[in-house]
């Protein structure tokens, strides 16, 4: 089973050590520079554990131009079947 965002939050409390420009931080879950992170990966976890959106999520394979790897575009099958 995938983790929960409150899950997540728990995992980056175990006293592991982070250093930003030299300076111990104290709370990576509330630190500036990590917040906006910390913030993506928690709304990550929430759509990935929403039962719903994982029902009517449609992947496209692609290849990107800048590195030519394969690569999946996310949509909605909302969005799909409004063309």
């Amino acid at each position: 089973m995938i983790r929960t965002r409150d899950e997540y939050k728990a995992s980056l409390q175990d006293r592991r050590e982070v250093c930003n420009s030299g300076e111990r931080v104290k709370n990576v879950i509330t630190h500036p520079m990590f917040k906006p992170l910390v913030d993506i990966r928690e709304r990550i976890y929430d759509m990935r554990n929403d039962a719903a959106g994982i029902s009517d999520q449609v992947l496209e394979k692609t290849t990107t131009q800048v590195t030519g790897q394969s690569a999946f575009l996310g949509t909605t099958a909302a969005a799909v079947n409004a063309f």
